[in-house]
């Protein structure tokens, strides 16, 4: 009875090759993510903050808040934010819509008290 044995130099062939195909296969989705372009980060628009006391000396509290806030996100690589002043200076436009004028994903937005020393932040 004759046996059939491959030499090794075949089976080192087809032990390669096999190896190959597996190493492509599970890295060609690597590669591939590699080159595509980073998902966009989501625009966080920050709207100055209304001023419900109506006191006028205060008005400059709303930009502050907004200010402070964004000043906490990190910078640009997961988040990008804006502070929407200039937008913010229609009373007739509500916030949502300047997010969306803006580009943004998120809208931030809030109004703030003055009781005699203490200010409510809502």
């Amino acid at each position: 009875m004759d046996l059939n044995v491959p030499k090794a130099g075949s089976f080192v062939r087809a032990l390669s090759l096999a190896l190959l195909a597996a190493v492509g296969s599970t890295a060609s989705p690597l590669f591939a993510w590699q080159g595509q372009a980073p998902a966009e980060a989501p625009l966080i628009v920050i709207v100055p903050f209304a001023n419900i006391t109506g006191d006028w000396a205060d008005d400059w509290i709303g930009s502050g808040i907004a200010e402070s806030l964004a000043s906490g996100f990190p910078d640009g690589r997961s988040v990008l934010v804006s502070v929407a002043t200039s937008e913010a200076a229609d009373p007739n436009v509500v916030a949502l819509e300047i997010g969306r004028r803006l580009g943004g994903r998120f809208v931030v937005a809030g109004a703030y008290q003055r009781v005699g020393n203490t200010l409510r932040i809502t």
